[in-house]
């Protein structure tokens, strides 16, 4: 059958619209000119709104000291979409351009005298006009994708998380937004069509429709890294950890804290917007936890130079911003009522060596877990009771007390609790029948007493142990109990709570553990080495973040150990400490005067080495109780495990936890009390805060000259480069020899 002879061949046929514009050229020049008119009238509305004033502030109060002085100029109050107003008010003013010479073009220009010349015309004419209108659209979007860069991974969020009602109507308009990119695409895509039946024969339309092709190819490329950039945003980290130390990288219990947040918090950071290290080390830890905290935790950059409108708005409504200070701003939900301010000289801390030196550390991180804890306890501070009334460790610190007195202090353990927010009191359960913990107690410490707890006062602590805390979950204890001879005898003294522990699966020893001496280290049998369970590899929750911890010296201490090592019971015991294995320890039932006396006697005595049970293996000093499933057994993966609730935290110290704990080289926390600030985080359910959250600055020194290898850095570049032309030369032999 052959070709109707009438008709055009199928690739020259004219479409609809190349048709129309042909024929009806007065027609499609008024409707191009109605459509600049809309781009017109919309452009003037967005610059109208771009050039309005925000909201208009409070007139200032009268001064009551000088009512005659004139009020005080109100603060200038900036349009926050400014920006957006303006960037919309340009597309458009583009393409009322495009539009309008479009149109009058149609109108003045005599059109070709052959049809084939005027349809090829025409053909060109639809390209370059929906090209451009449609590359417009979609610059302009991606102009305000760049600059809503902050929200919009929080905005595609929201859907998935809830979010908060901004973030929902944020998302909304991203997908407004992607909607209109994918249309201006289309109009490109449409433009080019008609030209596409006349690119084989016609050289000026085949180079129009090359071009459109570029245009468009570009424009898919650039929607398709934005799909993807967004996708792995969601997915995958943004920032890569390459420091040596760890630098920014958080903490497990940062990131617990973060991702478990119950309710939307807004970070204001108010702080200068300037390249300098400290303030780009919290920008970075903000934006970190923002990517953890799945669209709950927002971050928004306050400048106290360039936003004074803002932060004016925000010292209104947040009673606890400093007036005058800067620093990180949490408010809860959308009305911020619950809300805490962290100046930012608390995001930094600084301590001087031995010589003179000064290292400084960021604790931005310690800080904001600890805040976020607070402001997700619904603004009730969790109490703390510290027993007193039976020589325990004093929360009150003596002035004039020397060293020996400060043993028997813990002031500045109380102080540091009450930066984590907890609210530490004092508690004296007395001897009658009264003795009672407060209905407000969700933590007991028993510091050390040095007579024993009476029956009621024991009593007091077991009916505490066995109801719900203030937040209806279980309450914990922690027990301290050092090693002491009795008032009457050298055997241990009594604490009271031997019955007491009996019920949690816990032994407190009734002996005495010496240690073999270390002559070259000036250690003798009293002093005994503590280390942390678990080794470098980290054991419980507690004491992994003191993994790379020192060892301690204890003076002589007593075995804190479970009173049944068998599995399946309702108690489960861990080993938080324990003595050092390589340091052999033996046992005596009373406090002696000549401990060294005693290790000679042992020497070649093998009965009596078996009676005091002299070992190398390391010997329990403080454990950790849980309630319910056995820990993870590592040797039988499918055994083990379950879901435990913190109980009890014993120690066979008390020293470490005193004024008189050992402090870092060149000052700052003993890492004994964050060892206590771990221990009360655990038995809360909290994952501990790590001393490692502070990240100490260091400074990094080039090798001396003399000490590089200046061949190997002069011949490598050399080789390099020789071997990328030998490279491209035998690439473009074969690429020729083809």
């Amino acid at each position: 059958m052959s070709a109707d002879p009438t008709l055009p061949p199928a690739a020259a046929r004219p479409g609809v619209l190349v048709e129309f514009v042909r024929t009806e050229r007065a027609n499609s020049a008024y409707a191009l000119l109605v459509l600049a008119a809309a781009f017109l009238a919309g452009a003037v509305y967005y610059a109208t709104q771009a050039t309005k004033a925000g909201a208009a502030p409070e007139t200032p109060a009268v001064d009551p000291l000088n009512p005659d002085a004139p009020p005080p100029p109100p603060p200038e109050v900036d349009n926050p979409k400014k920006g957006d107003y303006w960037f919309g008010c340009i597309g458009l003013g583009v393409g009322c351009l495009i539009a309008a010479g479009a149109g009058t073009t149609l109108l003045a220009r005599v059109p070709p005298t052959g049809v084939a010349e005027q349809r090829s015309w025409t053909r060109g004419f639809v390209l370059v006009v929906g090209g451009l209108l449609g590359l417009t659209g979609f610059l302009l979007g991606m102009a305000l994708l760049l600059k809503w860069n902050e929200g919009v991974v929080a905005a595609v969020q929201a859907y998935d998380t809830g979010g908060t009602a901004t973030a929902r109507a944020g998302a909304r308009w991203l997908v407004m937004l992607v909607i209109g990119m994918i249309i201006a695409i289309g109009v490109v895509f449409l433009a080019i069509q008609p030209a596409r039946a006349e690119e084989r024969n016609n050289q000026t339309l085949r180079r129009l429709v090359y071009g459109g092709n570029l245009v468009l190819t570009t424009l898919l490329l650039f929607g398709s890294l934005l799909v993807l950039n967004v996708v792995f945003a969601l997915k995958v980290p943004n920032m890569l950890d390459t420091t040596d130390s760890g630098f920014y990288t958080l903490s497990d219990a940062t990131k617990k804290t973060v991702g478990s947040l119950a309710e939307p918090v807004t970070a204001y950071v108010i702080l200068p917007d300037d390249n300098s290290r400290e303030i780009n080390d919290v920008r970075t830890l903000m934006y970190s936890a923002q990517e953890i905290g799945g669209g709950k935790f927002t971050p928004k950059f306050v400048s106290p130079v360039t936003d004074k409108a803002e932060l004016q708005k925000l010292q209104e409504k947040f009673t606890k911003l400093d007036k005058t200070g800067v620093g990180v701003l949490l408010a809860v939900g959308e009305d911020g009522k619950r809300h805490e301010f962290i100046p930012a000289t608390d995001l930094f801390k600084s301590d001087f060596q031995p010589g003179g030196a000064q290292k400084a550390s960021f604790v931005g991180e310690a800080m904001l877990v600890q805040k976020l804890r607070f402001l997700s306890d619904a603004d009730a501070r969790p109490v703390v009771y510290f027993t007193q009334g039976n020589g325990e460790l004093a929360l009150a610190a003596d002035a004039g007390a020397g060293f020996s007195k400060a043993e028997r202090e813990a002031s500045q353990l109380k102080t540091h609790l009450e930066s984590y927010s907890l609210d530490v009191k004092p508690l004296e359960l007395g001897t009658g029948a009264k003795a009672a913990v407060p209905a407000d107690a969700k933590l007991v410490v028993v510091a050390d007493p040095m007579t024993p707890l009476s029956d009621a006062a024991a009593k007091a602590l077991k009916d505490f142990m066995g109801r719900p805390g203030p937040d209806g979950k279980k309450t914990g204890l922690v027990v301290l109990a050092e090693a002491r001879p009795g008032a009457k005898d050298r055997k241990m003294a009594k604490t009271g709570l031997e019955g007491l522990l009996t019920e949690f699966n816990v032994r407190l020893g009734e002996q005495f553990v010496y240690s073999v001496p270390i002559p070259q280290y000036q250690i003798g049998p009293r002093e005994a080495t503590v280390l942390f369970a678990g080794g470098r590899d980290g054991g419980h929750p507690i004491v992994a973040p003191f993994a790379r911890t020192a060892a301690l010296i204890w003076n002589v201490p007593r075995e804190v150990a479970p009173l049944s090592a068998a599995p399946g019971g309702p108690f489960t015991v861990t080993p938080l400490m324990v003595t050092l294995p390589q340091r052999p320890t033996w046992l005596e039932d009373e406090q002696l005067d000549s401990p060294n006396q005693a290790l000679q006697d042992m020497v070649e005595n093998d009965a009596l080495r078996a009676r005091k049970r002299l070992t190398g293996s390391p010997r329990t000093v403080a454990v950790a109780v849980a309630e319910g499933g056995a820990p993870p057994n590592p040797m039988n993966p499918h055994g083990g495990g379950g879901e435990q609730t913190p109980r009890a935290v014993v120690f066979a110290n008390s020293e470490m936890f005193s004024n008189a704990a050992q402090r870092p080289r060149g000052g700052g926390t003993p890492a004994t009390h964050e060892l206590m600030s771990a221990s009360l985080d655990w038995l809360r359910g909290k994952p501990p805060i790590a001393p490692g959250t502070e990240k100490v600055y260091q400074t990094f020194e080039l090798p001396p000259g003399e000490t590089l290898n200046s061949t190997r850095l002069y011949l490598l570049p050399i080789g390099l480069a020789l071997l990328s032309i030998a490279g491209l030369g035998a690439g473009v032999w074969v690429i020729r020899r083809k």
